[in-house]
Formats: structure tokens, C-alpha cells, sequence
């Protein structure tokens, strides 16, 4: 400390465990934090103690990160190197860094140092993915960055000892809030620089803010996810409110020269193929590959999805907790999403119209009994069909009847019993795996 008188109250390891368990960050929480060793009063301990606080308080299943930016434009600087260019938002985010144990991700201007259980799944995709604009790049809160992660796991961002100007999560909320539009027009419109005060505010009037004190500071807590729809609901509400002066206003007047823009439907599409390979089915006979299709839809901040399964049957088990996955990675809640089996086991060939059903008192007559192959009578051409394994007379055909012998069938295959435990372990975690990339990736296309 080089013989400096501290200032302000004593901090020691059991304050901050004790604010950080009012706000809520518990064991096995992701975090995220900013903050000011300088503001809290004199930390016995100094930046080693607060992370210390945080990793006790998330245990060894959470995970504690924190921003490692380098400012742009603020004079020459050596091209950035992910384990030794150092971070410039404190003391506290540059002795996280320099742990062995941290993983940084690769990007020049936001990176997000991170340690615990899952650190190289927050960090080890900042550098490539699909992005989305802002000022910094398209990476830079693209969807395969630390940022993206914070909330699809629904991170804990906490605040200690600084007001929400300096919460980084806001340049996420601007960059998806403007991402649908970017492309729809030929002009590139304003980045929406919000003010972030009146925004910090409306998060804490929604009653999704937890506080306390700590030492002469405050430590301010609030989940990602209803942090970033709440925040996205507010500027479609009442835009003026937050772009009130300077380059803000300038994105008030892009937004209302376009009015109905927000009402528009949004939809993206996409299918991704589920066939199970035959050495798993026991049964090489296939007669349509296998499908999972989905369907998005967005009205405003409204989103709902419809996937469908080339499947006959999926345990309701099985789809809450495909929902449950879906959410977690896309955002759309699990009562907005409808899974759904084709309930089609045997399905015509292509090029086949499937024939009309027949009405019950039809059923026996003659005129809808098939007529015996060629040389031979009816009963000597069906067993022939079954002894060749070939297809019996058209019509003597019946599409949508069940399989023989109890056969358990699964869309286009034909799945003995015995096999139906080997397809269930590995067409299930395949088509829930099919669905969440289906629906995190899905493309938006106005109609």
C-alpha cells in the first residue's frame, strides 16, 4: 500500500460474502460483475479478496467473469494479444485475468475473462459465429459471444460499487435491439446509444433489481435475462424517454420516420435431417429419410414456435424437457413452443397419392377387394409379396395400417421391438439437439 492512509470503512471477505448473498448470487450461479475497488472504502485485501468473495460464494459448480476490455480509439496501442494485453475497466477485472486458472476470449475490444465450471464455454467462441452490428464489430456481441452466453444461462450481472453507465450488458441489449432492422434498410439507421440512467431506473421501478450496502458503496444485482427483455420492452415503448439529446436523438427521429416497422411479422424457417443410421435401427429397409422442421414467428417482442417430427411418438417427459432446452438457448418460452409428431408411420412413396378412406359399410365388399396378381389367386399373390418381400398388387395396399407382429415404427423406418430402446438413445438427444440450432439460428425474412 506504500504507506497510504485507506479511506473510508473497513471491507474484509465477510462483508462482501454477506451483500453478495443478499443479491442472490448463490452457489452454482453464473456472475458477472464490474465494479470499483476504490469506492467500496479500504478492502483488507485488496482485488484478491473480492474475487475471492465471489468464487466462494458461486462454489466450484459457478462460474465468476467479468469484462477485460481494451478502449478503441484512444491513441496507439500494440495489436491485441489474448494473454498479455492487459484490461483497462480495473484493477479487480486485471488481477482475474492474471490468474492461472482464468480463460479470456479472443476478442480486441470486449473481451470477458472468465473462472469456474463453465469458463471455456462462456469464452471459446468470441471470435468467430454469426454477428451482430455495433460500433466495435460484428463479434464483438455476436452470438456466439461471452455476452450471448450471459444470457442464454441467465447470468447474474452485479454492480459493486458503480451505477449502471458502466453495465457492458446495455451494448448487448443495443446491439439486439437493432439487429432486425439493420439489414431492412439500404442506409445503415443510428446505433441506438440509449441513455443508460433513465434505463437503470425502469429496471428497478419492474421490481427486478436486488440491493444492498457495502462498505461506502451499494452492490446492485439483476438477472440477464429479464434485464434484457425488460430493457428491449422499454425502448419499443417509449423511445423518447431514452435517446433524449445529442446522437440518441438522432435515432428517435430514424425510429419514428418508420412507425410501422414494429408490427410487422417476422417468420424464419429451416429443416435439419434426424435419420437414424441402420446399424442403430437393426433395419436397413428405409423408405423416406427423417426430418425435424420448425417454424418461427415474431410479432414485436412477441415469439412463438411450431416444430414438427418426422416421429410417431415423443414422451411428454421427453418434449418439457426439450422445451426447457429450447428456452434456455433461444429465449422463446416453453408455453410459446409446440412439438409435434407427424404421426405418420408408413407413409406413401413419392409420386403416390395416398388412396381416400373407405367408409365402414365398404369394408369387405367386393367392389374394394384387391384383385389377385396375374396367374395366380389373391391368396397365392399375397403370400408371394410376403415371401419375395416384395410390394403386394397397388391395390391391396393399405398405407396407414400398423406394422405386422407389433412392430414399433418410427416415421419412415420399420422398428422391431427389441430396437426400439437403441433408436429411442440415439434419435432423441439427436432431435432436441436438431431443434435448438433449428431455433437459435433460425433466419428472419419478412413474408
Amino acid at each position: 500500500m506504500s504507506g497510504r492512509i485507506p479511506d473510508g470503512p473497513l471491507v474484509t471477505f465477510e462483508d462482501i460474502a454477506r451483500a453478495l448473498r443478499k443479491v442472490q448470487v448463490g452457489r452454482g450461479a453464473v456472475a458477472y460483475e464490474r465494479s470499483s475497488l476504490s469506492s467500496m472504502g479500504f478492502v483488507q485485501g485488496g482485488a484478491d479478496t473480492v474475487i475471492d468473495a465471489f468464487l466462494e460464494m458461486v462454489g466450484p459448480e459457478g462460474t465468476l467473469c467479468m469484462p477485460t476490455i481494451v478502449y478503441a480509439g484512444q491513441g496507439p496501442r500494440p495489436p491485441f494479444d489474448v494473454a498479455t494485453s492487459p484490461s483497462e475497466v480495473g484493477r479487480i477485472t486485471e488481477t482475474l485475468r492474471l490468474r492461472p486458472e482464468a480463460r479470456r476470449s479472443a476478442n480486441p475490444t470486449h473481451s470477458v475473462a472468465a473462472i469456474g465450471r463453465q469458463a471455456d464455454e462462456i469464452t471459446a467462441g468470441h471470435a468467430g459465429g454469426e454477428g451482430r452490428p455495433s460500433p466495435w464489430g460484428e463479434l464483438a456481441f455476436g452470438h456466439e459471444s461471452p455476452w450471448q452466453r450471459f444470457f442464454d444461462l441467465d447470468a447474474i450481472c452485479v454492480l459493486l460499487g458503480v451505477d449502471w453507465e458502466v453495465n457492458t450488458m446495455f451494448h448487448y441489449i443495443q446491439s439486439r435491439f437493432i439487429e432486425p432492422y439493420w439489414s431492412e434498410f439500404a442506409k445503415a439507421p443510428p446505433y441506438p446509444y440509449f441513455d443508460r440512467t433513465p434505463m437503470g431506473r425502469e429496471l428497478e421501478a419492474a421490481g427486478i433489481v436486488r440491493a444492498c450496502a457495502l462498505g461506502s458503496a451499494t452492490v446492485t444485482a439483476v438477472s440477464s435475462r429479464p434485464m434484457v427483455d425488460r430493457s428491449i420492452e422499454a425502448l419499443h415503448r417509449d423511445p423518447s424517454r431514452f435517446f433524449a439529446d445529442g446522437e440518441r436523438a438522432d435515432y428517435v427521429r430514424w425510429y419514428r420516420s418508420v412507425p410501422d416497422r414494429r408490427r410487422r411479422l417476422w417468420a424464419g424457417a429451416a429443416r435439419l435431417p434426424i435419420t437414424v443410421p441402420p446399424e442403430v435401427t437393426g433395419n436397413a429397409h428405409v423408405l423416406e429419410p427423417l426430418h425435424v422442421r420448425a417454424l418461427a414467428l415474431q410479432l414485436e417482442e412477441c415469439t412463438a414456435a411450431i416444430v414438427v417430427c418426422d416421429l410417431r411418438r415423443l414422451d411428454r417427459e421427453w418434449v418439457d424437457e426439450a422445451r426447457r432446452f429450447v428456452e434456455e438457448r433461444t429465449g422463446i418460452p416453453a408455453g410459446r413452443l409446440m412439438i409435434a409428431c407427424t404421426h405418420n408411420p408408413r407413409r406413401p412413396r413419392r409420386g403416390r397419392p395416398a388412396p381416400l378412406p373407405r367408409r365402414r359399410a365398404d369394408r369387405g365388399s367386393r367392389r374394394c377387394r384387391p384383385r389377385p396378381a396375374a396367374g395366380s389367386s389373391h391368396r397365392h399373390g399375397m403370400r408371394d409379396a410376403r415371401r419375395h418381400r416384395a410390394e403386394p398388387p397397388v391395390a391391396a395396399q393399405r398405407w396407414n395400417r400398423p406394422h405386422p407382429a407389433d412392430a414399433f415404427a418410427h416415421g419412415g423406418y420399420e422398428v422391431e421391438p427389441h430396437a426400439r430402446s437403441r433408436f429411442d438413445r440415439h434419435a432423441e438427444p439427436k432431435i432436441k439437439q436438431a431443434i435448438g440450432r433449428l431455433l437459435r439460428s433460425r433466419c428472419r425474412a419478412e413474408p
